[in-house]
């Protein structure tokens, strides 16, 4: 969901059988959806386990476009407890046709500082269309988490790269009047829940260190 999907009724959702949401935060070095912090809210408020991504825009450098993600999810709903955060890889008109090469290296730049700030792999979110058109169908993200686009798809069609998918956008549905994307999970409820961000306490009370060593205090 962004701000082009209004406020839903996430108790409806809920009732209906959902189980999982995303919510969009960030695009590029400077764009905030102000819907997002109000999104995890009552998403959680109705029993969801709340996910959040990112807009790629291939446009800009991936280690400022990681700063800004991180930035805002601190000032709005944090790290804990959020499914694996998402980078979502599509083209948009407005944003021109990509460098594919230059695209790539934006890429692996975002996901390496999301990967060295949270110590964690972020999930990329993209169809295999979008993928070769952004980055020429790249085969070295393949360890990375996959969400993939593939719309009334009998046979998901993986990106290059991919063996497997986490989760699969299969389409859209109507609830309350307005469309939203539909997405199916591979596991079960309870794995699920396991993939929710969980902080790491660290010497002096860091959450993660980028540094050579690190005291951690390990108990239960």
């Amino acid at each position: 969901m962004s701000h082009w999907n209004g406020a839903p009724d996430f108790d409806k959702l809920h009732s209906n059988g959902m189980r999982f949401t995303f919510s969009k935060v960030s695009q590029g070095t400077s764009f905030v959806d102000d819907t997002f912090r109000r999104n995890t809210r009552n998403a959680r408020a109705a029993g969801l386990t709340a996910g959040a991504y990112h807009f790629f825009d291939y446009r800009k450098g991936g280690k400022a476009q990681a700063k800004h993600y991180l930035a805002t999810l601190k000032a709005t709903s944090g790290l804990s407890g959020l499914l694996p955060l998402v980078v979502d890889v599509e083209t948009l008109s407005s944003l021109g046709t990509p460098d594919k090469a230059l695209a790539r290296s934006r890429l692996h730049a975002l996901l390496d500082e999301l990967y060295a700030k949270t110590g964690r792999y972020p999930m990329i979110y993209t169809s295999r269309s979008m993928w070769d058109r952004v980055v020429g169908g790249a085969t070295s993200f393949g360890s990375y988490p996959l969400w993939v686009a593939c719309w009334k798809c009998d046979t998901v069609y993986l990106p290059r790269g991919w063996k497997g998918w986490d989760f699969w956008q299969w389409g859209q549905f109507k609830t309350g009047g307005k469309k939203l994307d539909g997405n199916v999970w591979r596991s079960s409820a309870v794995a699920l829940k396991q993939q929710k961000q969980r902080s790491m306490r660290l010497a002096r009370g860091a959450e993660w260190s980028t540094t050579q060593t690190v005291e951690a205090d390990l108990r239960g």
